[in-house]
């Protein structure tokens, strides 16, 4: 999916979406020079974690 698409799905902005792409909590794909999304990868950002955070 586009990165437009991909930051509805997520309900957040296109520019935080990038931001979560720099920092690695996303992962993208290019295609055609442009950011390309896959399901299975936002949703694993939209379950919660089992990591405990000191």
């Amino acid at each position: 999916m586009t990165a437009s698409e991909a930051a509805s799905y997520l309900r957040v902005s296109v520019g935080q979406l990038r931001n979560m792409v720099y920092r690695g909590q996303v992962r993208s794909y290019r295609l055609q020079n442009r950011l390309r999304f896959l399901r299975s990868d936002l949703d694993r950002v939209l379950k919660p974690s089992n990591r405990m955070e000191a």
